[in-house]
């Protein structure tokens, strides 16, 4: 009988540290999937989204008023939409389309992550009135949202997300750009007669 009952300890007891090593083997798969940290860094999500805005301002009420928004998938298909001229006048609104290479998609990727935009609260500051322009972002992710604010309140987070601005707006071709610049400066020059 003892020999038996022994038998069924260690049964019992090899059974508990079978389930505590499955457990733990599952606590840091969950944990490793970015439990608070994001998305995992290493492979772009496929569902990502990135969209980044711009506008010269509100308190540009003229005809040089602009601002753009640039929308960028997991794909790497890319659209610009362009807005020239305040909303209360006369506005030309368009559209480009174009593509970002899988490498520098993942570049871009990467920024995000270094900037901390899956890991940091984005605050905005009280807003000022009259103030000018500015960029924000949004960025899906694993079925998660994740904003980053026009005024930022954190000066830090401001330097820190610039690169990834100045990335957006690099995969946009610059023929594209030079279009934007042209069709502007022809909405200023047809208001100003």
């Amino acid at each position: 009988r003892r020999h038996r009952a022994r038998g069924r300890a260690t049964v019992t007891r090899e059974h508990a540290v079978r389930r505590l090593i499955a457990l733990l083997a599952l606590a840091a798969a969950v944990g490793g999937c970015g439990g608070g940290s994001g998305p995992d860094r290493d492979a772009v999500p496929s569902d990502l989204e990135i969209r980044y805005r711009w506008n010269s301002g509100v308190s540009n009420v003229g005809p040089d008023y602009a601002a753009y928004a640039v929308s960028l998938e997991a794909s790497g298909a890319g659209t610009i939409h362009f807005t020239v001229g305040h909303p209360s006048a006369d506005q030309d609104l368009w559209d480009e389309r174009f593509a970002v290479g899988a490498a520098d998609l993942l570049d871009l990727y990467s920024l995000l992550h270094d900037a901390g935009v899956f890991s940091e609260s984005w605050a905005a500051r009280e807003p000022v009135p009259g103030s000018g322009g500015g960029s924000s972002l949004v960025v899906i992710a694993d079925e998660v949202t994740y904003r980053v604010p026009v005024d930022l309140a954190d000066r830090d987070h401001s330097a820190s997300i610039a690169p990834v601005y100045e990335s957006v707006r690099s995969l946009v071709p610059r023929e594209i750009w030079e279009g934007f610049e042209t069709r502007r400066e022809d909405h200023i020059d047809a208001d100003d007669h």
